[in-house]
């Protein structure tokens, strides 16, 4: 049974590429699904663009509350 185990391809196993999404690729995806009049799909970018406006904006307040330590 185990002569029948297809070892599987480690050299074959890449690493995606990093993909990221801009509030400006959002809302235009946005808009041309309303010019299709896909109505769920616009609003599915509407929501992603609301997204990651919050996201980016939490991530600014993160960086904005840092103080940086001097050293003694």
């Amino acid at each position: 049974m185990a002569s029948n185990v297809i070892p599987f391809p480690v050299r074959a196993v890449k690493a995606a590429p990093d993909f990221t999404i801009t509030t400006s690729m959002c809302r235009r995806l946005e808009q041309s699904a309303i010019a299709a009049k896909n109505w769920d799909q616009a609003a599915f970018w509407m929501k992603a663009a609301e997204f990651i406006e919050r996201k980016e904006a939490a991530a600014e307040a993160v960086n904005d509350n840092i103080i940086p330590l001097r050293r003694a």
